[in-house]
């Protein structure tokens, strides 16, 4: 059974469980690291996941569109998400940017490197 911790503000363990727990079985440990936001060009967004993966650093990239899970998680970190509007509370913006990631795949192939 994998252990799920996280250093990222605002995300919790369970979140990284709900997103992962079916999809990850041959890790013994995954940690979260950071998650960051970045403009890439004409409306779309990097993200950027650090995780810790058994003990070796895992980088993931996606880009996406989806401006109001941008704009979502930009104010959870700023304390300013309010429940409502497009995503219910904050775990669902939570899980939802880890989803986003799609970083199963990239989770997988990396352990059987």
């Amino acid at each position: 059974m994998t252990t799920f911790s996280s250093n990222q503000y605002n995300v919790t363990s369970d979140n990284l469980s709900s997103a992962f727990n079916h999809f990850v079985t041959d890790v013994d440990s995954l940690n979260l690291w950071d998650i960051s936001v970045r403009p890439s060009g004409h409306g779309h967004y990097r993200i950027q996941a650090i995780f810790n993966v058994d003990g070796k650093e895992l980088t993931v990239n996606k880009t996406t569109s989806d401006m109001p899970l941008i704009d979502a998680w930009k104010s959870g970190m700023n304390d300013s998400f309010e429940d409502g509007g497009w995503y219910e509370n904050w775990d669902e913006v939570a899980e939802s940017i880890i989803s986003a990631l799609n970083a199963d795949d990239d989770i997988s192939e990396f352990i059987n490197e």
